[in-house]
Parts: structure tokens; sequence; C-alpha cells
């Protein structure tokens, strides 16, 4: 119990820092390439365990650390992403695949 405590504690931590940063609600779509991918913990999500899927993607085996990654990923890429899965279309629905261009 005390673990699952000290997580929520870390993530509510994380999410003021990213919220004083980014804002509430930021429209991930506009952020540059670069963005750190925890912000997407500021996405509302309707899904359970949301803020720990995306703090777990640094860690997948192919790491997804900025905004960047994930718009270059294939869904074929998130699928093997343990704890994501299917899911996957809900990170897309907020940060949709690269296009092609490169954003700054």
């Amino acid at each position: 119990m005390t673990q699952i405590v000290a997580a929520n504690d870390a993530i509510d931590r994380l999410r003021a820092v990213l919220q004083k940063k980014y804002g509430t609600r930021p429209n991930i779509r506009q952020l540059a390439d670069q963005t750190p991918i925890e912000v997407l913990i500021l996405c509302d999500a309707d899904m359970d365990g949301w803020a720990v899927r995306v703090k777990s993607l640094p860690q997948a085996a192919t790491p997804v650390n900025t905004i960047a990654n994930l718009r270059r990923m294939t869904d074929e890429e998130l699928l093997r992403i343990p704890g994501l899965g299917t899911r996957r279309q809900e990170l897309r629905c907020f940060c949709p695949k690269a296009s092609g261009g490169k954003k700054g």
C-alpha cells in the first residue's frame, strides 16, 4: 500500500511540474518534437493507469522518451510495448503518427 501511495505522490509531483511548464491540457500536436513523453499524463485519457503507462514508455525495449519518438513509431512497434498494446489508439488520439515533416 505504501508503494502505491508513493508512486501516486511521484506522479502528482510530476504532473504539477508539467502543468507549470505546458499548461493543464496542452495541445500535444503543437508541441515540439523534443518535448518529454511524460507530458502525455496531462491528456484527459479515459484509461485506468494512464499516467503509469505513460511513465513506463521510456523503459520500453524501444524507448519512447520524446514526442518525436512516439510520432515516428509505427503501430506495430507500439503493439510490442508491454502494458500498452491495443491501447495505442489512445496514444495516437493525442499524438498522431508523423506525416513526414520535422517539427522543431
